[in-house]
């Protein structure tokens, strides 16, 4: 064999083995991928969507009003109206939700915010006509709390009636 022949066979085993390289490079990270999604599939829970035609009373119209008033913080139409070491909460404008966003301790910091709603002048079944919804904000308590409801405590989710 000649030493052209040689580099020539040379560059041949050389691409060979960088394409199995990338081959086995693209099935690792497809593989990453794929575990992450499924991973994020079965922790993920559902945020009832608002009501739409909802008829609120004058009163209820009147709290809802005073309490977006309010805000601790305005960040383009997201209000942030409370701020605690376990959960805050904000309005959004569109689509007309209070997020109350769970960062510890759920099953008490979903209480202490409805006690929130409360002090506030609004009777546990308001929480449903204005649109509360909850949520936790990290993966770790949504596997903890795999049964977790978006709705205040009362709420079915079921479309509510015009009175």
């Amino acid at each position: 064999m000649t030493l052209t022949q040689n580099k020539k066979i040379f560059q041949v085993i050389i691409g060979v083995v960088a394409l199995i390289i990338v081959v086995i490079l693209i099935s690792i990270i497809f593989a990453l991928s794929s575990s992450k999604k499924a991973d994020q599939k079965t922790i993920s829970y559902a945020i009832v969507p608002p009501q739409k035609d909802v008829v609120l009373s004058t009163n209820i119209q009147e709290l809802k009003k005073n309490l977006i008033a309010s805000p601790i913080k305005n960040d383009n139409d997201d209000l942030l109206l409370y701020k605690d070491t376990n959960f805050y909460i904000e309005y959004i404008t569109s689509p007309d939700v209070f997020f109350v966003k769970i960062t510890s301790n759920t099953k008490s910091s979903k209480q202490d915010a409805q006690k929130w709603f409360t002090s506030k002048g609004f009777k546990q079944e308001d929480l449903c006509l204005i649109s509360v919804r909850f949520m936790l904000t990290t993966t770790d308590l949504r596997k903890e709390n795999p049964n977790f409801s978006s709705l205040p405590d009362g709420c079915s989710g079921q479309p509510i009636k015009k009175p």
